[in-house]
């Protein structure tokens, strides 16, 4: 019974997964600084989930990420950042 009661508890408080996976920095991956997140530079940052993110997150479908579509794909997992 303890041991059910102290998995339901770290569960509970325990960062979700996704938040630890989508946490990175749009600046952090625009390797050459023109404002915009390619698929190669996004597939640097997410190795082998880069095809998937960019299909929910490339909302105009030019086929890279701006900052606001970046922050926007973010909080649609529930992770919001101030800065």
């Amino acid at each position: 019974m303890r041991t059910l009661i102290l998995s339901i508890s770290l569960m509970l408080f325990a960062a979700p997964a996704w938040a630890t996976i989508f946490d990175r920095c749009f600046y952090s991956m625009d390797a050459n600084g023109d404002d915009t997140v390619t698929s190669a530079e996004l597939e640097k940052a997410y190795p082998g989930k880069s095809e998937e993110i960019l299909e929910k997150a490339d909302t105009d479908k030019g086929g890279d990420l701006s900052h606001d579509e970046w922050e926007n794909y973010k909080a649609g997992l529930g992770i919001v950042e101030d800065h």
